[in-house]
């Protein structure tokens, strides 16, 4: 087993209990950004992390380029972190940066990187983002299959684990630097759900839009709320996959 690889789920510093409550292969690694507990068999961020030691570096890069010490940030999809720690030390601890992930494993493994790199400024809430405050549905994939964990959806039904669903206006922030949102497909609800944070901090915006038929309703919402859309190069998305 390589040196930079523990089988066993623990922080580096000190095993605990909860250590026991990672089924199916979790490691932890240290990686270029942080120490992260990550499945291997997640087929995007675990292999990633797994076969380079980093996730999305042009994207790390990019948010140090607009994201300031002192700063607040709002992260929607924070997945098991791997893009929340680089943010979170990017804000410094004069700054704050909240973190929403809905989906229970991921949040599991979120909760667990923040513990091991000593990250005390991530506010971590097992909660979504969107237009309305109400209950949904997220689907639950089987972690013992290869698969990506990190694309799942929200519905008003059917099948899956409930989950609640709030705003950002519904935080009242006293200030609002940046927004990250990676929600597959949300991205415009959580704008609509933000509307009056938007006017009055006017934060710098980063989403994803990757669906063709929801991208012209998204683009004419951020220019009903006064902002200019910009697109990135496709190797701020693509830098983590291994090759």
């Amino acid at each position: 087993m390589r040196d930079d690889i523990k089988s066993d789920p623990s922080t580096p510093k000190a095993m605990d209990d909860r250590s026991l409550a990672y089924p199916h292969g979790v490691l932890l690694k240290r990686c270029e950004e942080a120490w992260m507990h990550y499945r291997p068999n997640d087929l995007v961020i675990g292999r990633a992390l797994d076969c380079h030691g980093h996730y999305s570096p042009g994207e790390i890069r990019l948010f140090r380029s607009i994201v300031d010490r002192g700063d607040t940030v709002v992260e929607a999809g924070a997945g098991i972190g791997s893009l929340t720690i680089p943010l979170a030390n990017s804000v410094g601890q004069s700054g704050t940066a909240y973190a929403f992930e809905p989906n229970s494993d991921s949040f599991d493994l979120l909760c667990r990187n923040l513990e091991a790199n000593e990250v005390h400024n991530v506010i971590a809430d097992h909660r979504a983002l969107g237009a309305t405050c109400e209950i949904r549905i997220i689907e639950v994939k089987d972690v013992s299959r290869p698969n990506n964990f990190g694309d799942t959806s929200l519905r008003l039904n059917g099948s899956g684990q409930t989950v609640a669903l709030m705003t950002i206006d519904s935080l009242h922030l006293n200030r609002c630097d940046f927004v990250k949102a990676d929600v597959q497909g949300m991205e415009r609800d959580i704008l609509l759900g933000a509307a009056e944070t938007l006017s009055r901090f006017r934060p710098i915006l980063y989403l994803e839009n990757d669906q063709r038929e929801l991208s012209r309703p998204l683009l004419a919402t951020l220019e009903a709320l006064g902002y200019d859309s910009y697109g990135t190069y496709r190797e701020f998305a693509n830098s983590f996959q291994p090759t």
